[in-house]
């Protein structure tokens, strides 16, 4: 449903947008949630495009009843991850020491695998979280996880003349650090089957265990050597605080649809940035990063459970988001995303299990400023919920 969830209370999967949800779980059932996508996306800049495909693992979770009123989940999940390379190349001058040709300079940017010093890249984070609900319409939970990773950048500014140096900066930044989130959702009965759910979320801010570096790699083409300026910040880079708020109505569970509005604080986070040449400067700057707002709506049918017919049973499910952007690129406003998704949860049905779902979505995302490159990503999304009845009691008379 384009990541809707914050005030979404299910039976049938576990939803990690909020903790506050782990206690609509059921007490018979043990729930692991395993994903995967694929995408393709269409990158065009001032008439030219470019193609380009991925996959990924996503994530996995496990969800049970601990005790009366309480659930608990635990799992791994992506927090980002960082894939790029493309270039561009500017004439600059005639160059009088090379007859009849011309001085170009190329500016190569790339970011992703192997270009860290464990080979990998990108920021994940392992979670157990619980929910408590102590009455019977309020359910208050809270989470905590572990993130590590890294993020590598580089940005290398290279000429087709002997005569000038190729200048490279790698920027390398290592995460070790800890997350609390905490959630809240209060149901409201409408009517005998209808439902109103509000929901709230927070991210704790706080600093992480950083280490921020920026290697600056000047080779004098002319005999292929090169020296190295090496710049390091401290633990100076924050993650910032986040406040999400939810509602949803549903009918039962034939139909439910809702609304949410996230916001990030990242506009008080200051950002390292490189200045000058050789003799340069490396520090964090205000100013770089602003806030970060999202909306989404979204919904899902289901016609009727207890049908023989499988297209009677199928969970129909739709979303929309727009996202501001967060950071800002030469003084402007980085891209903003626009987000639209449909969706089957489909059941699987055999001798044992008549409560695991297929779940399979398609999403489509725009993502575009004006002056930059423009991305439009189509992506399929696939999860399998194993919903078990492993608590289930056997009573033979």
């Amino acid at each position: 449903m384009d990541g809707l969830g914050i005030a979404l209370r299910t039976t049938e999967g576990i939803n990690t947008l909020n903790p506050a949800s782990y206690s609509a779980i059921d007490s018979l059932t043990f729930i692991f949630d395993m994903g995967m996508s694929g995408q393709f996306s269409h990158y065009t800049e001032n008439g030219l495009s470019k193609n380009a495909k991925t996959a990924s693992f996503d994530y996995a979770y496990g969800a049970f009843r601990a005790f009366k009123n309480v659930g608990m989940a635990f799992g791994i999940r992506p927090f980002s991850n960082v894939g790029y390379n493309y270039y561009n190349t500017t004439t600059i001058a005639t160059d009088p020491n090379e007859l009849a040709s011309k001085t170009t300079s190329t500016n190569t940017y790339t970011g992703g695998d192997g270009l860290t010093d464990n080979g990998s890249t990108g920021l994940h984070e392992i979670f157990l979280g619980a929910a408590w609900r102590p009455v019977k319409y309020v359910s208050v939970g809270v989470e905590g996880g572990y993130m590590w990773g890294s993020s590598t950048r580089t940005v290398t500014n290279a000429y087709n003349s002997s005569y000038i140096n190729t200048l490279k900066k790698v920027y390398y930044m290592k995460i070790n650090t800890l997350n609390f989130n905490a959630g809240l959702q209060v149901i409201i009965p409408m009517a005998k089957n209808d439902n109103l759910v509000l929901g709230a979320t927070y991210k704790l801010g706080h600093g992480t265990k950083s280490d921020i570096y920026c290697n600056l790699i000047s080779t004098y083409t002319s005999s292929s050597t090169s020296d190295t300026t090496k710049f390091e910040i401290g633990e100076n880079q924050k993650l910032p605080h986040s406040f999400g708020v939810g509602v949803t109505y549903s009918h039962g569970t034939k139909f439910m649809i809702g609304a949410d509005y996230s916001l990030q604080k990242w506009g008080s986070i200051d950002y390292p940035v490189f200045s000058g040449t050789t003799n340069g400067s490396y520090k964090m700057m205000s100013g770089q990063l602003k806030d970060r707002h999202k909306f989404t709506i979204g919904g899902q049918w289901l016609p009727d459970p207890v049908q023989r017919s499988i297209f009677k049973r199928i969970r129909y499910r739709f979303g929309l988001s727009y996202t501001t952007p967060y950071i800002k690129v030469n003084g402007k406003d980085g891209p903003k995303e626009l987000s639209a998704s449909l969706g089957f949860g489909i059941p699987i049905f055999n001798k044992w299990n008549n409560r695991s779902i297929l779940n399979i979505s398609a999403q489509y995302a725009r993502v575009n400023a004006s002056g930059m490159i423009k991305e439009d990503n189509f992506r399929i999304n696939i999860g399998f919920t194993f919903n078990e009845r492993w608590f289930m009691k056997w009573k033979v008379e």
